[in-house]
């Protein structure tokens, strides 16, 4: 199985990459591999031994051009959205998953340590407007000043994290998965915190397969 994705401006950065096209990009690349898996030749090249079966082809999506490009994917992922920006994202897409960080009884530390890692979404394209529809407007204005991360996570409201993660006691995190369910989601990928916080081992053992 393969899994594309475009990636943000700063991990663009990093590579000395520009994301200008990036959809178009991300359109054609499925495209090719598609047409790679099932034997046929692309930019003059064709793989010496196709697999035996069609591997499935997943996409990382948020944008509606993004959104767009993976409506010909196996599946579409969606990473840390809430549940209403799931629903109407997924609609269209027979089977889309999302990838949400989850913790079950974290400390108010451990909910810092998880809350630390939106700061640098608040201003994002698409995150921004999902945070500014999920209520939290104010912090999103803040946050595209551009003040520092450690300004704009000293004004962050303590249930921000509850909008695009799954924290609480484990009724209160499957009563959100189901939202997600009901909202057109196919799957559901927790992402624990940190191997060293605690919240980490009771999220893995309370939603083990066969827990």
């Amino acid at each position: 199985n393969v899994a594309l994705g475009t990636s943000s401006d700063v991990v663009a950065r990093w590579h000395g990459r520009s994301r200008a096209g990036a959809a178009t990009k991300l359109a054609a690349t499925r495209s090719e591999i598609a047409e790679l898996f099932g034997g046929g030749r692309v930019r003059g090249y064709r793989l010496p031994v196709p697999p035996s079966e069609q591997p499935s082809i997943t996409v990382a999506a948020f944008g509606p051009r993004a959104v767009a490009a993976a409506a010909e994917a196996d599946r579409m992922v969606l990473n840390m959205v809430t549940v209403d920006t799931a629903a109407r994202l997924a609609a269209g897409h027979a089977n889309t998953a999302v990838w949400l960080c989850a913790a079950v009884d974290p400390t108010d530390e451990e909910r810092a340590w998880l809350s630390r890692g939106l700061v640098g979404y608040l201003a994002a394209p698409g995150y921004a407007d999902m945070f500014v529809e999920a209520g939290f407007g104010d912090l999103v204005e803040y946050a595209r000043t551009r003040p520092g991360p450690k300004a704009v996570f000293a004004r962050m409201p303590t249930d921000l994290i509850d909008a695009v993660a799954l924290v609480g006691s484990e009724g209160e995190i499957r009563d959100r998965m189901e939202a997600y369910r009901e909202a057109g989601i196919a799957e559901i990928c927790l992402v624990p915190p940190a191997p060293d916080l605690p919240s980490t081992r009771r999220t893995l053992e309370t939603f083990a397969p066969g827990s």
